[in-house]
């Protein structure tokens, strides 16, 4: 790896090429930290709205902050950020 790569991230495929330093950090909207997890939110999918006419699961993954669990709104998709509840339930499992 060249001097000039080492500080910038590609795709998988290599066509891609982004400095590094031209990006913004995203640390957690509670405490600050700055490392993260993956983790899954389950919804129940009702029978009405499943494309197989029965309940189902839907997992969403997101990310939650790897010292406090809290999960930042950007993380969340959008039928979600608006729900008040999310923030209870994702502090019960915490």
């Amino acid at each position: 790896m060249n001097q000039d790569n080492r500080h910038k991230g590609s795709d998988i495929s290599g066509r891609i090429t982004i400095d590094i330093s031209q990006t913004s950090p995203i640390v957690c909207d509670k405490c600050g930290h700055n490392t993260f997890t993956q983790v899954y939110i389950m919804r129940m999918v009702s029978a009405v709205y499943s494309p197989n006419g029965e309940e189902s699961l839907m997992p969403i993954p997101v990310f939650e902050c790897s010292a406090c669990g809290h999960v930042n709104d950007i993380f969340l998709p959008e039928g979600l950020k608006l729900n008040q509840d999310i923030e209870a339930e994702l502090d019960n499992i915490n």
